[in-house]
């Protein structure tokens, strides 16, 4: 996995964090603590968009709960909150209650049943799981208030007076947490996630107007910042931006359903993120992996793709902002143009500066490794620079990449900001000049980055043609190297991770690489003055969290001082 990162960037970092977070604790000691506000009545129930899975009802009538990645063995007749969760994602969805939505979708007794049995060993548990740990985080309370409050009628339906009591309570208690998460939380995503549940909770029942006014407020100021900024960190993985939508959708409706004004920049961030994942799509439909982005929800897209209604705009107009993309015929090709964002900002992006993925019609060519569905090695490997199709100095990633896994081992300072800000990069690509022009019908990206600048004295910069046709896309990469660098003699390596459908073989001679995709369609690629190989790669965005394929490895040649090295390269249809 390469050296650990550098002691003192990281340690910086965590001492200012450090120093943020003593002003927050004194911000919060400050305030006068207000009493828990719980809502008289339930007026609405709030649309789910999410897909559901009916055959879950079947499993939890057994005792089997299959959450997340794992599961326990069958308890029958026992409740899942009495147990020791077998992984943090699986006590994430359990405590998020999204389960409701699977149950809801069976339209059963037996699933109504499960559904009030559960919920109420929820809220009786002697263990009061619903108030500490991991149930207890900010983006898993707003998800349980919002799965609460959508699947009321189910839950709720003849239920006696002294559950339905119970039930608005834990909303209440639930809606306080997210008050202070939405004030005084350092990480956006938990401030957002917050800031929605709150608005949910508000609108959704009557004696909570109050939260419905700070959360408006809060929501708004969130997105503002983290939707519709210049260069929005949230917006660079796909799969966030999807999963927004899903909640902001629903979200518009309620307002409308209580009368009440839609805040400008809730309208104005559908409007943004609508095209801005249409733009994020492969010719197959898929998104592209890019920051994080796992298996694509194809249902979910589906229901997206139904609230669009727009016309498809010019590719520069729709382009997701930190992203170019590039059309030429059937072909397209997607490339990172994006910095790294502040510290908590980056947290479960990845290092991968000047990234690219390559399709033609249908077909998947140049990918990234992408992420498996759940937290682990996988997706701790997925965010290293040499996990995306781009260029590697010394095996080395652009960024010293955090981990949940791996915080203790790198010491107490990446514990703490992993523990406080989430797995977040520390350096990267903090300046990321870029480019796009046309050049009599071939468009044209030209961009460079400093992602390597602290640990190498380097620049790498990209150059990428696309044909009018889109049957050629040619590259050109160049490092080049400060004159005060120790390190001219770092080995860069481009790699081009393959997608698994696709089959790979050398060219006899081994000058190029021929590519054969599904339907007959073949490619070749080859580099000037240099021998390309092939070597084995995962791909990690599949549910089974890994598949085997190819990727396509070429060596730069040795830099000469601080000229340093550069090597053009075509990927050809024939």
């Amino acid at each position: 996995m390469g050296k650990p990162p550098d002691r003192w960037p990281v340690l910086r970092a965590a001492l200012i964090e450090a120093g943020r977070a003593t002003l927050t604790r004194a911000r919060v000691l400050a305030r006068w603590p207000g009493r828990v506000r719980f809502p008289k009545q339930l007026l609405f129930a709030p649309q789910d968009l999410r897909v559901a899975d009916g055959a879950v009802a079947g499993e939890m009538a057994t005792g089997l709960y299959v959450f997340a990645d794992r599961h326990p063995p069958p308890m029958p007749g026992l409740s899942p909150f009495e147990i020791e969760a077998p992984s943090w994602a699986w006590a994430e969805d359990l405590y998020g209650f999204g389960w409701l939505r699977d149950l809801r979708e069976a339209d059963t007794q037996d699933a109504r049943d499960i559904a009030r049995a559960l919920t109420e060993a929820a809220l009786r548990s002697r263990r009061r799981v619903l108030d500490r740990g991991i149930a207890r985080r900010p983006t898993v309370v707003a998800r349980r208030v919002v799965s609460m409050l959508a699947h009321s009628p189910l839950v709720l339906a003849g239920a006696d007076h002294a559950f339905y009591d119970r039930y608005l309570r834990r909303i209440g208690r639930d809606a306080a947490v997210l008050d202070g998460a939405m004030r005084d939380s350092p990480q956006p995503a938990e401030r957002l996630a917050a800031a929605m549940g709150l608005c949910f909770a508000g609108l959704s029942s009557s004696g909570l107007e109050g939260h419905a006014r700070r959360g408006t407020r809060g929501l708004s100021a969130e997105l503002d910042r983290q939707v519709l900024g210049a260069a929005p960190a949230l917006c660079r993985n796909p799969g966030r931006v999807a999963d927004l939508l899903l909640d902001l959708l629903p979200l518009k409706l309620l307002y409308a359903s209580r009368g009440m004004d839609l805040p400008v920049s809730l309208d104005r961030a559908i409007e943004r993120l609508l095209p801005m994942l249409r733009s994020l799509r492969h010719g197959d439909g898929e998104l592209a992996l890019f920051h994080g982005m796992g298996p694509s929800p194809a249902g979910d897209l589906a229901t997206l793709s139904a609230q669009d209604s727009r016309p498809a705009r010019a590719a520069d107009e729709v382009a997701a902002p930190g992203f170019a993309r590039l059309e030429g015929g059937e072909t397209l090709v997607l490339a990172d143009i994006g910095p790294m964002p502040a510290l908590a900002d980056s947290a479960g992006l990845h290092a991968a500066p000047l990234a690219f993925e390559l399709s033609s019609g249908p077909n998947r060519i140049v990918v990234n490794a992408g992420a498996p569905p759940y937290p682990g090695p996988g997706r701790e490997a997925g965010r290293r620079t040499s996990a995306h199709s781009t260029l590697v100095l010394d095996g080395e990633s652009a960024g010293a990449v955090l981990s949940r896994e791996t915080a203790e081992q790198e010491g107490r300072a990446a514990a703490y900001l992993v523990g406080r800000l989430g797995p977040v990069v520390v350096g990267g690509a903090r300046e990321v000049v870029a480019t796009i022009r046309d050049e009599d019908g071939v468009a044209v990206l030209d961009a460079r980055h400093d992602g390597y600048r602290a640990s190498f004295g380097a620049t790498h910069r990209r150059i990428l043609r696309l044909s009018r046709d889109g049957r050629e896309l040619e590259g050109e990469d160049a490092v080049s190297f400060a004159g005060t660098s120790a390190y001219p003699a770092a080995r860069a390596l481009l790699r081009f991770h393959l997608h698994p459908a696709v089959e790979a073989r050398m060219e006899e001679g081994g000058a190029g690489v021929l590519l054969d995709l599904p339907g007959g369609e073949r490619w070749r690629f080859g580099a000037v003055d240099a021998e390309p190989l092939l070597e084995p790669s995962l791909f990690l965005a599949v549910t089974e969290g890994r598949r085997a394929t190819q990727q396509i490895v070429v060596p730069l040649p040795p830099a000469e001082g601080d000229a340093g090295s550069s090597l053009r390269w075509i990927f050809i249809r024939s």
